[in-house]
């Protein structure tokens, strides 16, 4: 029995048998790259110059191995060497550019493989489980709050060792309680005017002044301070400014001769043309109502307020609103605002970077009261996050929020609450309180695209091969068909094992080895002025117990050079690849002569010559002339881990 190679037309091609050849042709059949023929024909002749572009198919007697294209025809004496190209060169034929972000690997290859012509079938990943439940952290065990919550000085939360509870974010001062007061105290039936606990102070002169003193417990950035002033005026005309820190606000102003008259209610805002400084946590700082010029009438004023805007944030949990209402409640004489507290703010518990997809999350924590704006939120990636309102308690469960990451990022949203409603205000008089954190995680080995990453290679096989890369897939044409038809899915599915019904090729076709040349399992990678390292806990455990060494034995490190790279997220994501990359790096492999049969490389076998061990076809090799053999190479394909790695390193 032989092969044969047709080249052109199926109706009218051209043969070559077995016995012309001069040299034993090879066929290479790889999985997530072009196959391809070479073959030496004798006698030469410029038909195959001719037949070049055209289609050509091996067969081993009725059996057809290969479909490809004749690429190249060189003489050289006697002979016409031929080199055939597989079908899967029609993904070099065109490219797309795509970006993806946050998401399986695999989906992005689904993606991608419908931009091109490949009718294609891409199986979903099967996924080990790393961790069912991770402890990150316990506050009532190992961990003290103020080691874990990473908010910025200019944050409303005041941290401790046993709690992070939210600070006051608005100062109020009834006038008549006011730190610094010349002035008259009156009350409601003085001028029938409805005031917040019955009084007010009345302002008669240039000699009267109005101050509070005050501790912010957070540095409050100047830009964001904002006043309110409960006032009423009485054919008043002069003067008065209102101050923070001695630096001018706000001018109450009207000129000498055009007497205001006013009604009691909330008003005076803060000229935000002038620039004040932080307020800085613990010392004090005071607001003063100081008259400047003094022309004619009175002013009455009922309350004072300096509060925080919270302008800077951009977070959907960093609420701050303030009710500046005139509704009096005559019963106790009470107002329902400003609030003391932000209606929401959150507080950040230090991320924590997993090697593993993040698949699962479950935080609990000890709240004194979760009333309006408290919640609970955990995100695998720092930007999409899974919510729980008004409870204590959040099981997340990322992938069927379809949210992916490979790090755990919680969040505490405090809020406020009212206790006393005998005094204004009567809401949002208490901030809440955090006195525990317990944090776990769940992850497995589902690969991702972690962050935002462009493909933009000239071909789409380009593109697909650093795809594949990342989801650990194999891109399997079939040889066979005339259609370009393509099967992805994850090396050594189990679900997808292939059956070993070849016949071995002699006493000695047999050959098995372990390779662990690329093999590591810590990753040290150098940026540009930064550095990450990256241990596998479990990997390295697993080498000691297998070989009966101790565990610092069985720490193997390998350090990588990305000097262009200065964001430390991009970095360590880099160094979860070399990591990745490193623990596949202990391969099974081997080798076994067949028969000539067409078996499809790529996929996981189970050969009773490798005592039924499940390992990866990388490569399939067909020899031929006047007889033919062949060859299936199991394990590592070294080729495509250094073309990867090539890339990576910037030397291609």
């Amino acid at each position: 029995m032989t092969f044969r190679l047709e080249i052109g037309s199926a109706s009218d091609p051209h043969v070559i048998p077995g016995e012309r050849l001069t040299a034993v042709g090879q066929a290479s059949l790889e999985h997530t790259a072009v196959s391809d023929i070479k073959v030496s024909v004798a006698p030469k002749s410029d038909v195959y110059k001719r037949l070049c572009l055209s289609p050509v198919r091996l067969y081993y007697e009725d059996q057809i191995f290969f479909r490809g294209r004749l690429r190249k025809a060189q003489d050289r004496g006697g002979v016409t060497t031929l080199r055939i190209r597989g079908k899967l060169e029609e993904l070099e034929e065109d490219t797309a550019i795509a970006t993806y972000q946050n998401q399986p690997a695999w989906e992005a290859v689904v993606d991608y493989l419908n931009r091109t012509p490949a009718n294609a079938t891409v199986h979903e990943p099967y996924i080990r489980t790393i961790s069912d439940e991770s402890l990150i952290y316990d506050t009532t065990e190992f961990s003290y709050i103020e080691d874990i919550v990473v908010n910025d000085e200019t944050d409303p939360v005041v941290i401790g060792s046993d709690d992070v509870q939210l600070a006051q974010t608005c100062w109020f001062r009834e006038a008549e309680n006011a730190d610094d007061l010349v002035g008259d105290i009156v009350d409601v039936p003085d001028y029938s005017e409805d005031y917040s606990n019955f009084e007010a102070v009345e302002m008669t002169s240039a000699d009267d002044i109005l101050g509070i003193d005050f501790v912010p417990e957070y540095t409050v950035p100047g830009d964001d301070l904002d006043i309110r002033l409960r006032f009423a005026l009485d054919q008043f005309s002069g003067t008065i400014e209102a101050k923070i820190n001695g630096t001018t606000v706000y001018e109450l102003s009207y000129p000498d001769g055009q007497n205001a008259d006013r009604e009691i209610s909330w008003g005076g805002r803060r000229n935000f043309t002038l620039e004040v400084d932080d307020l800085e946590a613990g010392s004090t700082a005071t607001f003063t109502l100081d008259p400047v010029d003094w022309y004619n009438g009175s002013v009455r004023v009922d309350c004072m307020a300096l509060f925080d805007t919270g302008d800077r944030y951009d977070h959907p949990a960093a609420v701050f609103d303030y009710t500046f209402s005139d509704d009096v409640d005559t019963m106790y004489y009470t107002l329902p605002g400003p609030e003391l507290y932000p209606s929401s703010f959150p507080v950040k518990v230090g991320p924590d970077e997993r090697i593993w997809h993040v698949s699962d999350s479950t935080l609990e924590t000890s709240i004194d009261d979760t009333s309006n704006g408290q919640a609970l939120r955990l995100s695998p990636n720092g930007s999409e996050f899974v919510n729980e309102a008004n409870s204590e308690v959040i099981n997340a469960d990322f992938d069927a929020a379809e949210i992916y990451g490979v790090s755990i990022h919680p969040e505490i949203v405090l809020s406020r609450y009212s206790s006393d409603p005998t005094s204004t205000p009567t809401n949002g008089d208490t901030g809440q309180i955090c006195s525990s954190i317990r944090l776990t995680v769940a992850t497995d080995d589902l690969a991702l695209i972690d962050g935002e990453e462009a493909f933009k290679k000239n071909t789409w096989l380009a593109n697909l091969q650093d795809l594949c890369d990342r989801a650990g897939y194999r891109l399997v044409v079939d040889h066979r068909v005339e259609d370009l038809t393509v099967e992805a899915f994850r090396r050594g599915d189990p679900d997808l094992v292939q059956p070993a019904d070849w016949t071995t090729d002699g006493q000695d076709s047999v050959q098995t080895s372990r390779q662990t040349r690329d093999y590591y399992n810590i990753a040290r990678v150098q940026g540009d002025g930064i550095s990450t390292e990256l241990y596998d806990i479990d990997d390295i455990q697993r080498v000691a117990n297998e070989a009966g060494i101790s565990e610092e034995e069985a720490e193997i490190p390998r350090g990588f050079s990305e000097p262009t790279v200065s964001d430390i997220d991009e970095l360590r994501r880099l160094t979860r690849e070399y990591l990745r990359d490193g623990v596949a790096g202990d391969q099974f492999s081997g080798s076994i002569d067949i028969v000539p049969q067409y078996i499809r490389p790529g996929y996981p076998y189970q050969p009773e010559e490798f005592g039924g061990r499940l390992v990866n076809a990388e490569t399939v090799t067909f020899s031929f002339g006047a007889d033919g053999s062949g060859s299936i190479d199991f394990g590592v394909r070294d080729g495509l881990t250094r073309y990867v790695q090539d890339l990576r390193s910037g030397d291609n």
